[in-house]
């Protein structure tokens, strides 16, 4: 790894002037390697599962891969510890990932025909650049919040429109599909994957009032699976939760349950298409609202209509919500974590930012959260 930073660095003396070599071999020993992958999916990797770890091996992954998962790790890792030092070495992380020729090709490559056959290692410098996009845009520097947000999010949605993730289908809940627990995980792996690039867009939406990169209508992205399928390790275990999960029908994609949401013949919280949505599954829709919340803000033309439309859908949304949260088990909503308490205070911010003029929120593209915070504080 310390060679591939080394040649950033080269490649890049005015950001990286000061890089230290003989530093950077300790700080990225085996020792520290192992800790930190072992943090990563112990603690990050449970929120997020777009990596799962009976694919992860240290000997065949992208150094691209492996550098941002030690990333994250290092954060997870005890203050004492590694920690401190990831700040001094996210920065040529975050470049040797973006700046990797591979990826870069991928940004310019032509549409693939169909994501089901996206080759792994593309699919880890989406996941790669995923990681590290949430790592840096947290950092403390302005500079490098911006640079995240106007260079290298644009970056990787150019990288998943190509690979056609926005497109992507599970082909395992097919009940004239063979069940195969192989193709399952790499169904599930693309299809977070992709959710998860559908997140970071919406956070810079939400709070930084960037405008979507993703339009509405090309989330053609299947929703994931629960939890527990994903978490279960052997075939045998799996198959009896896969053909439950088939007697629920296949679920609608993303812009179909958008779309069922929005429209005026409204089936009510007890039709079938959303009766096996999980806690993650209505996160994913409720931040869909506030793209189509930012469009309605910022458009010349008379949204009236179109605001009485997303207010009623957000009163939809909740209904949902409410069934959701009564059938989900202690342990789903344990699973959950952070998902269940942000579900709902989003649910409560699109609701003021439909009632708060556009101006109030600032200007477009933001650098930081200030504006979120006036919004939630007006009467």
């Amino acid at each position: 790894m310390v060679s591939e930073l080394k040649d950033v660095a080269s490649a890049h003396p005015r950001y990286f002037e000061k890089f230290d070599p003989d530093h950077a071999q300790k700080f990225f020993c085996s020792e520290n390697v192992a800790d930190s992958i072992g943090a990563y999916f112990q603690r990050a990797h449970i929120p997020i599962r777009i990596i799962h770890r009976s694919c992860f091996y240290l000997e065949t992954v992208s150094t691209s891969l492996l550098l941002s998962v030690f990333l994250i790790g290092t954060i997870c890792q005890p203050v004492e510890n590694l920690s401190p030092l990831t700040i001094q070495y996210a920065d040529i992380i975050e470049w040797s990932v973006f700046e990797d020729p591979q990826f870069l090709r991928l940004m310019y490559m032509k549409q693939e025909e169909n994501p089901s056959q996206i080759a792994g290692d593309k699919l880890e410098f989406v996941q790669a650049a995923l990681l590290v996009i949430i790592v840096q845009s947290a950092s403390p520097s302005t500079e490098v919040r911006r640079r995240i947000r106007v260079v290298r999010v644009p970056a990787l949605l150019a990288v998943a429109r190509a690979l056609s993730l926005t497109k992507v289908q599970s082909r395992w809940n097919d009940n004239y599909a063979l069940l195969d627990h192989r193709i399952f995980i790499e169904d599930e792996t693309r299809i977070r994957t992709m959710c998860l690039v559908f997140v970071m867009d919406c956070r810079f939406v939400m709070f930084y009032n960037n405008p979507p990169y993703l339009n509405p209508l090309e989330l053609q992205f299947d929703l994931p699976a629960g939890d527990e399928g994903i978490d279960i390790a052997d075939d045998k275990s799996w198959e009896p939760w896969a053909l439950d999960q088939r007697s629920h029908g296949r679920p609608p994609s993303m812009n179909e349950l958008m779309q069922a949401l929005m429209c005026n013949q409204w089936t009510g919280p007890g039709d079938p298409q959303f009766g096996n949505l999980s806690i993650f599954n209505m996160l994913l829709l409720m931040l869909g609202f506030h793209s189509i919340i930012f469009g309605i803000r910022n458009s010349f033309c008379d949204m009236s209509n179109a605001r009485i439309q997303v207010d009623r859908s957000l009163t939809r949304w909740k209904d949902l919500w409410n069934r959701c949260l009564e059938r989900s088990s202690a342990d789903q909503i344990r699973r959950a974590g952070f998902m269940v308490q942000a579900a709902q205070d989003l649910w409560h911010y699109a609701g003021l930012l439909l009632r708060t003029p556009a101006s109030k929120t600032g200007p477009i593209a933001n650098d930081t959260i200030t504006n979120v915070h006036r919004v939630l504080k007006e009467p």
